[in-house]
């Protein structure tokens, strides 16, 4: 059990914004949701290491997928219909099949900038391609 209740913080601040391990609650944040896609993206490109460059990049992925429209497989899966981005969804679901693409794509790219891979050639779209293709049957 949490420390404190997501409900309970609302309670005392009705306007936080609360994101929590708890796997049945709004914003739940699992390493699930982005550590596949990250390891995709260092192998593909043989990395050397992992920067905290391509950790932002990942971040900054993440953050622009939870704004876009919300697809209606994990509309499905959270069996909500309403779901956008807001206070009670500011983490894309792990279930959204578009996280290997932002993600991958940008800690890919951002490795491939720092100069820490072992890639000959590195062009974004074609990897993008690549990724889109892979992940068709995930979930």
């Amino acid at each position: 059990m949490p420390d404190f209740l997501p409900d309970r913080i609302r309670d005392i601040r009705p306007e936080v914004i609360v994101a929590t391990n708890e796997r049945n609650s709004p914003n739940y944040i699992d390493k699930l949701l982005v550590f596949p896609s990250i390891l995709r993206a260092i192998l593909d490109v043989r990395a050397a290491q992992i920067t905290e460059s391509m950790i932002i990049e990942e971040t900054k992925a993440l953050a622009a997928l939870a704004r876009e429209e919300v697809s209606p497989y994990v509309r499905r899966v959270l069996e909500d219909d309403d779901i956008s981005f807001g206070s009670e969804y500011i983490i894309s679901s792990i279930y959204d099949r578009r996280v290997m693409l932002y993600v991958a794509t940008a800690v890919a790219d951002r490795a491939v900038r720092d100069g820490i891979t072992q890639t000959r050639s590195f062009i974004r779209e074609r990897y993008e391609k690549y990724i889109k293709e892979i992940s068709k049957n995930l979930c």
